[in-house]
């Protein structure tokens, strides 16, 4: 993958073709807001292909700027002085809960560590930038930008076609020699986290109200997304993966349950040799030394981690081990946005350690359990309207589509227990898309509700 990014060719083409585009697109989006918005969209999976050497402010980048330039756009287009993009929604509490306690911990950060030798503002700031404003910002475009049915049905196939593309690029680059595949993502088990998420979208809207032709890009889809998946060998994502299948197959599309079942058993049979060698690794790989961890390991106490398990295993859990014992010392707000990757190595023994390897880790650290709650207070309440428009609303189109935005979280819960995926722009852009078009779909739900008990109230009283 590094070559296929990374070369003075690919490089030259990058900026042939994409710098031009993205400049002729940011121009036309003056005028045009939806067609800068679908741009930004089909973008998102593709962020490491684009130009960033050109850009002269550390850690922005292209996408970063159509977002910002969406934002001004729609603030700027209100038809009235007094309208807000921020909409009365059961996310508003939470989303602003976020952005503003985890701002005021980043402040702390400033002034308590400021001293420290190691301590780099722009890392602290690009790092809030990518955990929080990003993600709030994508809402906030998607919750204005969606209106019309006309605008969701094109939202879905730039969704779909991106996921097509990373399919594609996917099988390229397995059919190069590469054994395990780390995709447009750029690494495997974001890879294999990319393609369990929109797995279950893909199938919702394969039988919502989609036109015909849509649905055989969505197969084309599944097939990549498939593919894609077993070749990232991502034990992670192979164990969430059915989870979000079963979901859907018993709350939902129970006729696609026996099918599902046979052809996973089936699989079991005959699935690449490399893949149940993959899950044999966890205790039949090669063992890790203890000459490889610092004190913080204590290595004394897991002795039989190293006998038993492989070096990757034992690696990860010595790392989970590590930052719970950091959290113990400040549970309520963590030790410090994000200030793991400057203290790890005493607590894990593991070196270059950026990440706790744990979405829910990586909260509790940077936020504690305040943090956490917050967390999964704005993602009840998005899966709450989810499940209420599901159950309310006509549209099969908006009733799949929140079907399959109810198992991408099925998928992105548990995928998250092995990885801070969440943190991956590449990765989570499409959730946080959805979001806003699930958020978009309660209001125009409870909108029409509104007008048929107004119509009702009128035929009895007329």
């Amino acid at each position: 993958m590094g070559e296929l990014v990374g070369g003075d060719f690919f490089d030259i083409i990058k900026l042939i073709v994409g710098v031009p585009l993205g400049i002729i697109m940011m121009v036309r989006g003056v005028s045009r807001i939806q067609e800068l918005f679908l741009f930004f969209v089909f973008l998102i999976p593709l962020e490491v292909m684009l130009p960033t050497r050109l850009l002269p402010i550390p850690g922005m980048t292209v996408s970063n700027i159509l977002l910002i330039e969406l934002v001004i756009l729609l603030y700027s287009k209100r038809e009235r002085s007094s309208d807000s993009l921020f909409f009365s929604t059961s996310l508003g509490k939470p989303f602003f809960f976020i952005v503003v306690f985890n701002a005021l911990l980043l402040l702390w950060g400033v002034v308590e560590f400021f001293s420290d030798f190691d301590y780099s503002f722009m890392d602290y700031f690009n790092y809030y930038k990518r955990a929080i404003l990003t993600p709030f910002l994508i809402y906030i475009v998607s919750v204005n930008v969606f209106k019309k049915r006309e605008d969701i049905e094109k939202a879905i196939t730039i969704i779909v076609v991106g996921i097509v593309l990373v399919g594609l690029q996917a099988v390229m680059e397995h059919a190069t020699g590469d054994s395990r595949i780390e995709g447009l993502m750029g690494q495997r088990n974001a890879e294999g986290a990319f393609f369990t998420m929109y797995f279950s979208l893909l199938l919702a809207i394969l039988f919502g109200g989609i036109g015909k032709k849509l649905k055989i890009v969505i197969c084309a889809a599944i097939a990549l997304s498939c593919y894609g998946l077993v070749f990232t060998l991502s034990r992670g994502a192979m164990v969430s993966f059915p989870l979000a299948i079963l979901f859907l197959s018993v709350f939902k599309y129970r006729r696609l349950l026996l099918p599902l079942s046979i052809l996973c058993v089936l699989l079991i049979y005959v699935l690449p040799k490399t893949i149940s060698e993959r899950f044999n690794q966890t205790y039949d790989g090669p063992k890790a030394s203890a000459l490889e961890f610092g004190a913080g390991a204590n290595i004394n106490d897991n002795q039989e981690l190293l006998e038993n398990m492989d070096s990757s295993s034992v690696k990860r859990i010595l790392i989970w081990k590590g930052a719970l014992r950091a959290i113990s010392g400040s549970p309520l707000f963590g030790i410090g946005f994000h200030r793991w990757p400057y203290v790890a190595y005493e607590h894990t023994g593991v070196a270059k350690l950026k990440s706790p390897h744990n979405m829910y880790l990586e909260i509790m650290l940077n936020s504690g359990i305040i943090g956490l709650l917050l967390f999964f207070w704005l993602f009840y309440s998005v899966f709450k309207t989810a499940y209420r428009v599901a159950g309310h609303c006509d549209d099969k189109l908006y009733e799949a589509i929140c079907w399959g935005f109810m198992g991408c979280l099925v998928a992105f819960f548990p995928i998250n227990m092995f990885g801070s995926h969440m943190l991956r722009y590449q990765e989570t852009g499409y959730l946080w898309i959805l979001i806003g078009m699930v958020m978009r779909l309660g209001i125009m739900t409870d909108k029409c509700r509104k007008e048929n008990l107004y119509v009702k109230k009128y035929m009895l009283h007329h």
